[in-house]
């Protein structure tokens, strides 16, 4: 039974679920206003949307990890890749704002 619920969360929930978090992560980070500044649950440091939206699905994902004890790594990686994305698409930001052209 085990082996079967094993390959089950394998090959069909864990791809949708991979599938599904990626779509919402690239609607979040490529939105017009990806990188407007918020003020969230009364912080006095603005962070920008996508990262509240990005802890959002994260704290989601988490939640759903600690409920299916199985195959946890396989859910941790796509946390993983999550964050290594969003840190990439922060410093292209990062460098398209602080790119200083050649004065001739």
């Amino acid at each position: 039974m085990e082996a079967y619920l094993k390959e089950a969360l394998t090959e069909n929930l864990l791809p949708q679920l991979e599938d599904l978090v990626a779509q919402r992560f690239h609607g979040y980070v490529n939105g017009s206003d990806a990188f407007r500044v918020e003020y969230v649950d009364s912080s006095t440091r603005p962070v920008f949307r996508s990262a509240a939206q990005l802890v959002d699905l994260i704290k989601d994902f988490c939640v759903l990890v600690h409920n299916i004890p199985i195959n946890q790594q396989e859910f941790i990686s796509v946390i993983e890749i999550l964050l290594t994305k969003y840190f990439e698409k922060c410093q292209a930001r990062f460098r398209s704002l602080s790119f200083v052209y050649p004065c001739y």
